[in-house]
């Protein structure tokens, strides 16, 4: 069987320059083959470096980028490339898009072995991978991936540039903007969970038959669902970003640029401003509010209004520095209770020393 030929990826000092980078020093023709820890150094990699590493004394060849105020002088050596840049997080998303291979799993084209229904919309320089089903009226944009397997239901659009990871659902009718990535797994579309309870007790399903729009550069995590409207739309801003294992539930709404960690939950009909931060395994009640630009600490759990900007922890909700506080509290709660035990025995005995002492 004939192997498939990998193109070799690489970068340089010109490509970095022109992504901001500042030269210190070294030939801007150095390339590096890898990104890896400080730890992991070698010939032709490309390590970032701060205040706090310390350069490996064994590579000769390769490019080192330093956090701006590092002192790079004392490791300089020939062969090494050395930049600067500011903030480190930035810096390693530019630079990693270049070694971000992931691409290698939609294959150009599409495949013969996918499902491609005549009616749908195929726009220039999309890829569809085998197994993956396209379904009647269906919209694909110019350069939109669609993994082995993924399912894009009937009338559903997904915008220019967006990736659908393997075995992934975008349910009938959605909606995914521009630059949009569905992890492998994720619904998109699945069912709200609506249902009403008849004189009988027996609970009839309420049909489901609005749709989820996605704004442009949403991300959503492998496993992750996401219920279409009961009516109407559940609406997810631009730029919101979900881990893996989250749930939004039917006719939600979520601002712009809001970020969501593992596990976070929300029920139906409520609604998260723009620019809000969920710690791992946050829990949303139904019909709750929560304003722009607040950050909720892992675990806690939302019952009502969040009506002030700010950090928030715990259940019942306090503002972080209250919730830091009770947390401490209920470190000394066990040593509390043996020292009020402690009282209420000597309470108890100086009681009954001073009714014998009365007789």
């Amino acid at each position: 069987m004939q192997g498939i030929s990998v193109p070799t990826v690489s970068i340089n000092g010109h490509q970095l320059l022109q992504m901001g980078f500042r030269h210190l020093t070294g030939s801007l023709e150095t390339k590096a083959l890898e990104v890896v820890p400080p730890h992991q150094f070698k010939n032709d990699s490309l390590v970032f470096l701060d205040l706090r590493t310390k350069l490996p004394p064994s590579p000769d060849r390769g490019i080192c980028l330093w956090a701006k105020g590092s002192n790079w002088r004392e490791f300089r050596r020939e062969g090494l490339l050395f930049l600067e840049y500011d903030h480190l997080k930035p810096a390693m998303a530019q630079v990693l898009s270049v070694f971000d291979r992931k691409s290698m799993a939609f294959p150009e084209g599409l495949s013969p072995r996918a499902h491609i229904d005549p009616t749908a919309k195929i726009g220039r320089l999309v890829r569809v991978g085998a197994g993956a089903v396209i379904q009647a009226g269906a919209v694909l944009e110019e350069e939109v991936h669609i993994g082995a397997g993924a399912v894009i239901e009937a009338e559903a659009i997904v915008g220019r540039g967006s990736i659908v990871h393997a075995k992934s659902v975008i349910g009938w009718n959605c909606r995914l903007g521009e630059r949009c990535m569905i992890h492998s797994g994720a619904v998109i579309g699945s069912d709200g969970f609506g249902f009403a309870q008849g004189p009988d007790g027996t609970s009839y399903k309420i049909p489901q038959v609005g749709n989820v729009v996605l704004g442009h550069g949403v991300e959503v995590g492998a496993l992750t669902t996401i219920d279409r409207a009961t009516l109407g739309s559940t609406v997810i801003g631009d730029g919101c970003k979900f881990d893996n294992h989250c749930h939004v539930a039917h006719n939600c709404t979520i601002g712009p640029h809001s970020v969501f960690a593992a596990g976070f939950k929300i029920s139906g009909s409520s609604r998260v401003g723009s620019h809000c931060l969920f710690a791992g395994e946050v829990v949303v009640t139904d019909h709750v509010h929560i304003t722009d630009r607040v950050t909720i600490g892992g675990r806690s759990a939302i019952t009502n209004d969040v009506t002030k900007p700010g950090a928030y922890t715990g259940y019942p909700l306090q503002p972080l520095r209250d919730g830091l506080k009770t947390i401490a509290n209920l470190r000394e709660l066990t040593r509390l209770r043996k020292d009020v035990a402690t009282l209420s025995k000597l309470f108890k005995l100086g009681n009954r020393l001073h009714k014998g002492s009365e007789q």
